[in-house]
């Protein structure tokens, strides 16, 4: 049987229908009883101002149809600003990390996947899990995805910006040069970037 649950992520200052939706696939006749499968994260576009329903369920659905397990995390967008949405992601990372053995899913083998907006959250979280940003408020070290799936993501806050996903992420901070470049994510990527 699917686990299909809407799970509250909440960090400090969330939204209050911020949540993680599991499409947590069951055992099948031709496969091993409880046998572990892959999952993918997906965050869904929609320059942080919305979640798209269309990156999300569908994208889902056809994971789960490959066999893989999936979840879809809707993130806060504005006038949430960052990092919420990045900490957020982190949660429910740590929240499908935790529930690894319960929900049957291989903890080696968790991907993070974003489209536009949805895309820079992804590889934000994918540069920055191991980064004070992060480990200062979750607790687990093993945060770190197997791969990234970035579809049209919006990667710089540079001249090539999708200028509207950076006004929505960082708010009255829009024009901090330093922060725009440390949401750049070409600037930010190091050795332990998947």
């Amino acid at each position: 049987v699917m686990i299909h649950k809407s799970i509250k992520i909440q960090v400090k200052g969330s939204d209050e229908r911020t949540h993680l939706d599991t499409y947590i696939l069951g055992d099948y006749l031709d496969e091993a009883p409880n046998a572990r499968k892959p999952l993918v994260l997906i965050c869904p576009g929609g320059a942080y101002r919305m979640t798209s329903n269309r990156e999300a369920e569908p994208v889902a659905l056809q994971f789960n149809n490959i066999g893989y397990h999936a979840a879809i995390l809707r993130y806060s967008c504005a006038p949430a600003a960052y990092p919420r949405a990045l900490l957020e992601a982190a949660a429910a990372f740590q929240l499908l990390k935790d529930n690894c053995t319960a929900w049957n899913i291989r903890q080696d083998r968790i991907f993070l996947m974003g489209c536009s907006a949805g895309g820079h959250l992804a590889a934000s979280l994918g540069i920055n899990w191991n980064q004070p940003i992060i480990t200062q408020y979750i607790q687990r070290t093993d945060l770190r995805p197997f791969a990234q799936i970035l579809c049209y993501p919006v990667i710089t806050a540079g001249a090539y910006a999708h200028e509207e996903s950076i006004q929505n992420l960082l708010q009255e901070h829009a024009e901090d040069e330093q922060l725009r470049n440390h949401v750049s994510l070409e600037l930010q990527v190091h050795k332990d970037v998947p």
